[in-house]
């Protein structure tokens, strides 16, 4: 039609004309690739013109249509140095633009009288338009005559940089890209021809010639930098961990047992969730935006689409990909990286930049990946909210000076970084940062402790009538280190069925030899985001007892826990009795002006809780309490998990947890102190409200939670978790071609009214404008082979 829409009926496999609407150059390739000969879509085109009683126009026939590609070179940002087509559909102003694989653009601006070059997406070319009135004009036969010297300029951060010797090297005039036969190169090594789906294909590969590499993850409109950050920091430390993520793989590498013309590519990755291997298997059709290249993860070329696919695999965990927008490093570790993580805190009382600096320095000397996470205010051009793969720590020279610095990866594949290191290269995303700038841009930094040829084993416990409680053991014959690990279902998995935060109760205790080394939910947890609790073994051969209780008060629905180790060798666990199916003793707290004070405590007698050889009470958020003898109060804190580091000066060595006859007693004690940052101030009002001994009744029940109390909605908890078994259904896709769990349409993109994207950019749009446009991997490595 005028307006640039084809319309096709497409015979495809069975037979049945379907007609399909398609906007735009691009999507035209992707109906042409469905059916079987351009003459079927010549002959539909035909029917329909007859039918709405007006003479059909004239079809062109392949390579008939030219267009113009320009190609630039002489930019400071090397993605910008590359080939631009002319591309109808991504207008501004009435104007066509130019636009190159990975979603930079070119326009020319009246206003300023040059050529502009942008990386920020289609929705800033809209927004610059009001700079330049008739902001785009098209190139057409002019652009082989345009200098390399003309004034072009390039975006860099939030300035225009005018760049004298940046501007076109080449222009040539192309047959129309439908009219493949002339691009399948014969240089393209390992490229060949596929008459039965019409392009090229370097036979469904995931990785490069070199293998993964953490510039390969380039993070397009949504907002998973916690993800990508993880996945381009263990490809840096690990390339191996990501390589070993992909199994099944006879479904698509070169070889494979059915690996024909018409093979459908199906892959299928390894995720660690809820403590055990967990297969999700995808096929390779993936949400594109106008240029027909990927929206939410850039593809980087040479056939790295590694990262594509394991951001699918995730986002079908979960149900859609907005589903798995905005995380925590450590939940992408556990599940990628599969080894025990650690967070360490840069603000907060306690907190110091020679402990970060100590941690950073361990990690590089272990090769262990890192990630850290952005603060609410940029510091050093650093972007807010934003997670960035943290590669290297070390001495640098800065101005001639030895100077401790951090290098980092910015998952957007840009450089933004303007601190006192000035001889970066603000080009491909990673940078040098001085390590006091370091700690004040980022608030945390996670470390996955991996070791090579490690190992992991797990066994699932099963819930009895209220709780697990049991007693397993571990025969160890090697005496390097390991850890062992609890685990239950994550914050994201049970709020995508609407269920209530776990905050489970947990204790584990490891006993080897007499010698006991404790564990419990929080201290363990290294951070309030992690649905695991780990105790660290030295290592020494021989057999361990591990005494698990874990109670779900508030998620009555949750059936089972994992117990896992990470270990040099496979370890079997096996069952050695039961243990008293016996509540812990807690305690509810109000009154306090720090609402993260109002909550449940839990009693924790083991040694690394202990201060003074007394007890403490601990809450879910990391807030604990004690008594302080010198000043005959109790007091309460929220913050850091290391308690030898939180007592004040005065109270050193001083706690102790009430007596048990204090804690039946509801209005005792009173009096309790909380820090307010600066000093100690009493809270008459403050104290314990309920109890595990009051003869009322229990925090469970009063929550509605009780047993025998389950609901509809607690059914749809429980599914969320089986949903996990069903999502290895590679042989389903293969035989259907099509993934019913995680169709190509706009419900795998997100639920209607939802909105998709960056907010580190505080670019977020309606999710729907992106769940429309669908097209395989095999297309996109063609375009880019081409």
């Amino acid at each position: 039609s005028a307006s640039g829409s084809s319309h096709f009926a497409c015979n495809r496999d069975r037979g049945l004309p379907n007609l399909v609407e398609m906007r735009g150059f691009l999507p035209i390739l992707l109906v042409l690739e469905q059916c079987s000969s351009v003459d079927g879509a010549r002959y539909a085109l035909t029917d329909v013109a007859r039918r709405a009683n007006r003479p059909p126009a004239p079809m062109e026939s392949p390579g008939a249509q030219a267009r113009h590609v320009v190609t630039l070179k002489g930019f400071h940002n090397k993605q910008l140095n590359a080939a631009y087509a002319e591309l109808s559909g991504a207008e501004v102003n009435g104007k066509p633009t130019f636009w190159s694989e990975t979603d930079m653009f070119i326009y020319w601006c009246d206003k300023d009288h040059t050529w502009k070059v942008d990386d920020e997406g289609y929705w800033f070319a809209v927004s610059e338009s009001g700079n330049c009135p008739a902001a785009a004009q098209q190139l057409r036969d002019s652009a082989g005559a345009l200098p390399s010297g003309r004034a072009w300029q390039e975006r860099q951060g939030a300035v225009w940089v005018e760049l004298e010797s940046a501007g076109v090297s080449s222009t040539e005039r192309t047959c129309s890209s439908y009219d493949s036969d002339r691009h399948c190169s014969e240089a393209q090594e390992g490229c060949r021809w596929s008459s039965a789906r019409g392009g090229c294909t370097a036979h469904w590969q995931l990785f490069g010639p070199e293998g993964p590499n953490f510039t390969d993850v380039r993070q397009g409109n949504l907002g998973t930098c916690y993800f990508l950050a993880v996945l381009a920091s263990v490809a840096h430390r690990h390339p191996e961990v990501i390589a070993d993520l992909f199994v099944n793989r006879g479904a698509w590498m070169p070889g494979g047992p059915a690996l024909v013309d018409e093979q459908y590519p199906v892959y299928t990755v390894r995720f660690l969730l809820t403590g055990q291997p967990t297969l999700v298997a995808v096929d390779d059709m993936i949400p594109v935006g106008r240029t027909g290249q990927p929206v939410f993860v850039k593809y980087s070329g040479n056939g790295n689409v590694w990262p594509i696919v394991l951001e699918k695999a995730w986002a079908k965990v979960f149900g859609s990909f907005n589903g798995v927008e905005a995380g925590q490093g450590p939940e992408a570790f556990k599940a990628i990286a599969q080894a025990p993580v650690d967070v360490v805190r840069h603000w907060g009382a306690g907190a110091s930049t020679e402990d970060v600096w100590s941690a950073l320095l361990d990690a590089v000397e272990h090769n262990y990946p890192m990630y850290a996470a952005s603060g609410h205010v940029s510091v050093v051009g650093i972007a807010t909210s934003h997670a960035y793969a943290v590669l290297d720590a070390g001495w640098a020279k800065v101005n001639g000076t030895d100077t401790r610095t951090v290098r980092m990866y910015n998952p957007w594949s840009v450089n933004r970084y303007n601190g006192k290191v000035t001889d970066n290269d603000q080009r491909d995303g990673h940078f040098r940062m001085l390590l006091e700038e370091y700690v004040k841009a980022f608030w945390k930094t996670c470390i996955a402790k991996v070791r090579r040829g490690y190992r992991l084993s797990h066994k699932v416990l099963t819930k009895g009538a209220t709780s697990i409680a049991t007693r397993l053991e571990l025969d160890v014959s090697s005496d390097r280190p390991f850890a062992v690990q609890l685990e239950w279902p994550s914050m994201r998995l049970s709020t995508r069925g609407g269920c209530d935060k776990l905050d489970p109760i947990v204790s584990m205790e490891v006993v080897k030899d007499g010698a006991s080394v404790n564990t419990s939910q929080i201290q363990s947890r290294r951070g309030t985001d992690m649905s695991n609790v780990r105790a660290d073994l030295p290592g020494a051969s021989g057999t361990y007892v591990v005494n698990v209780r874990a109670e779900f008060p508030a998620a009555a629905w949750v059936d089972e826990a994992v117990l896992n180790t990470y270990a040099s060798e496979a370890i079997a666990i096996r069952d050695a009795g039961p243990l008293p199916e016996q509540p812990l003793r807690f305690v509810v707290l109000a009154g306090f002006r720090n609402a993260s004070l109002n909550g449940r405590y839990d009693e924790r007698r083991s040694a690394p809780w202990r201060i003074g050889d007394r007890e403490t009470y601990w809450a879910a958020n990391g807030c604990y309490l004690y008594w302080c003898k010198r000043f005959d109060t109790w007091s309460a804190e929220c913050g850091r998990f290391e308690l030898n580091q939180k007592q004040p000066i005065w109270c050193s060595c001083q706690a102790r947890a009430p007596a048990y006859a204090d804690v039946g007693q509801v209005d005792t004690p009173k009096g309790f102190q909380e820090f307010n940052g600066t000093f100690w101030k009493t809270e008459p009002l403050a104290g314990i409200i309920s109890n595990s001994n009051t003869a009322g009744a229990s925090l469970l029940q009063e929550r509605g939670d009780a047993p025998g109390a389950a609901s509809a909605s607690h059914e749809r908890c429980k599914q969320v978790i089986r949903r996990l078994e069903a999502l290895n259904n590679g042989e389903a896709i293969a035989a259907a071609r099509f993934d019913a769990l995680f169709p190509p349409n706009a419900t795998s993109v997100a639920q209607p009214g939802e909105k998709c994207g960056d907010s580190a950019r505080a670019s977020r749009v309606s999710c729907s404008s992106y769940g429309k446009r669908w097209r395989s991997l095999f297309d996109v490595m063609g375009d880019m082979a081409r």
